[in-house]
């Protein structure tokens, strides 16, 4: 989906909508942090959504291309991850959004092997680190544990909120990609279908051509025949026959060509 020719207005429309989920997600993240009076966590959604729209803007402007947008969006996110678990801690949920990414990640089959394998890698590898550091530990700021329990709910409900509008704007435009291909396979089904027979259209003329040049000499060949029959001199007569023979040389080297399939060239030998 992303940085591929056939799928160029997919991947833009995909990415942009990422981004704007993302500053939305940001948003709420925020708006909890202030609920929470955590104003010094603010950095990370402000941040967050300030490379966000910075993104937008050089992917609009096309610095950068969508995969570049894609990759550095998903490892902000893993980095606000990082911030939101240390603060508020493992059980809030915040990993949650690390499988969102490989999962939006995986929705392009366009990436290298090596790609994959690093990107994946690193979001399973920060899951893990992150599990062993603050599983079961509480965040820097201090949350009851029936609002850790309701956050975890919370993020897990976005996260599925998020990925289920992706998959659906990602079905929906492949749906309109597919539609696309279909009228441009029609016309071009289309064209072919007229080609062809203009093709057998010129292919008719071309035969009336060669029939009416044949009759042509052969009209000629037959007046030089009735001149013949009437002149008695001798000498007129034997020109008469060797004009006569001339076109019926003419004539055999357009049957030849005629009957050749590349009607350009004639075996001279054969000719002879």
């Amino acid at each position: 989906m992303f940085n591929s020719p056939t799928n160029s207005s997919k991947s833009i429309s995909l990415i942009y909508l990422i981004l704007f989920l993302g500053v939305l997600t940001n948003i709420g993240i925020a708006g909890l942090l202030i609920y929470l009076s955590a104003f010094h966590v603010l950095f990370s959604p402000i941040g967050g959504t300030i490379i966000f729209i910075s993104c937008f803007i050089l992917a609009f402007k096309r610095c950068l291309n969508i995969k570049q947008v894609f990759l550095i969006v998903s490892y902000t996110v893993a980095l606000e991850v990082v911030f939101h678990t240390h603060y508020l801690g493992w059980d809030a949920g915040y990993y949650y959004y690390l499988y969102a990414l490989s999962v939006v990640f995986l929705l392009d089959f366009s990436w290298r092997i090596s790609t994959v394998i690093i990107f994946n890698g690193t979001m399973i590898l920060l899951t893990a680190i992150l599990a062993v550091v603050y599983m079961g530990e509480g965040g820097a700021f201090t949350i009851t544990a029936d609002f850790t329990a309701a956050l975890n709910t919370l993020n897990l409900a976005v996260i599925c909120i998020l990925i289920l509008i992706i998959m659906i704007t990602s079905s929906h435009t492949n749906k309109l990609k597919d539609k696309a291909l279909k009228l441009a396979n029609q016309e071009l089904e289309q064209q072919n279908k007229e080609i062809l027979e203009q093709r057998n259209h010129l292919e008719i003329l071309l035969k009336e051509v060669h029939h009416r040049v044949k009759n042509n000499l052969q009209i000629i060949s037959s007046l030089i025949s009735l001149q013949q029959n009437s002149i008695k001199n001798e000498q007129m007569v034997s020109i008469l026959d060797e004009s006569k023979k001339r076109v019926e040389a003419i004539a055999l080297i357009h049957q030849n060509l005629y009957n050749n399939n590349t009607g350009s060239e004639v075996d001279f030998n054969a000719y002879l």
